[in-house]
């Protein structure tokens, strides 16, 4: 399934950017231009919506973490909506997850399925 980019303004303070299907390294170019476009309108609210990704790469993770570096460089926030299953396998293997805690890795994802414990920290 190719990427698809789908950018919204429903206010002049707010840019929504929706990404689904595939997300590696063949939607490179397509991130950094919608990256290009959020960061050139210059909104204070960037809402990243990940829901329909059905593949998430590192260099999905390194879009995402560059877009919030750059959001709020320039004094805006990024919310992102709960994400699926396969961006949050991606998030806890790396050193970018959300929230640790002593015993587990918690990142919030829209799947019924647990993150499985063989990639939970062991201390």
């Amino acid at each position: 399934m190719l990427p698809c980019v789908h950018i919204a303004r429903p206010t002049s303070h707010r840019i929504e950017l929706t990404l689904s299907g595939e997300i590696d390294i063949a939607s490179a170019g397509e991130l950094a231009d919608a990256a290009d476009l959020v960061l050139a309108a210059a909104p204070r609210d960037v809402g990243l919506d990940l829901r329909q990704v059905t593949f998430f790469s590192a260099v999905g993770l390194r879009f995402l973490l560059n877009l919030k570096e750059n959001v709020a460089h320039h004094g805006g926030n990024l919310t992102v909506a709960p994400i699926p299953r396969c961006v949050a396998l991606v998030v806890q293997a790396s050193a970018a997850a959300p929230v640790v805690t002593r015993r587990r890795v918690l990142v919030r994802h829209s799947g019924p399925d647990p993150v499985p414990a063989a990639i939970r920290p062991w201390y």
